[in-house]
């Protein structure tokens, strides 16, 4: 199920990214289960989520938009980017899903986040 995939936001903007779970091509029932994208600044095996510089969940930014076939979206707030530093930042993230008792990791990588020009938000 996991793949490699690079991704790339500007620092501050709400960015939304529509994912379909399938298992040999076709599409898989995520019905109940669990799902965290989280991004940090180091791929060190051992921290701990705590130091996470974002985490989406389900209903906190996951959303299901039709579980029998696999689909839904992740949305970043801008105020999960929005302080961090105003020169591009690399992160590493994982998109992980837990069925039952199996994690599985949907898809990982390096996430560039770019600086903004524009700062107003009013």
């Amino acid at each position: 199920m996991s793949y490699v995939e690079d991704l790339e936001m500007v620092r501050g903007d709400t960015t939304t990214w529509n994912f379909a779970v399938t298992q040999d091509g076709d599409p898989y029932n995520i019905g109940g289960a669990s799902f965290w994208f989280t991004g940090k600044r180091t791929m060190d095996a051992t921290t701990d989520d705590s130091v996470k510089v974002f985490q989406r969940t389900l209903g906190d930014g996951i959303t299901i938009t039709d579980a029998l076939n696999g689909l839904g979206s992740i949305q970043m707030a801008a105020s999960d980017t929005y302080n961090l530093e105003t020169y591009k930042v690399d992160l590493y993230y994982d998109f992980q899903i837990k069925i039952g008792s199996e994690i599985f990791t949907l898809t990982r990588g390096k996430m560039v986040i770019w600086p903004d020009v524009t700062r107003r938000t009013t």
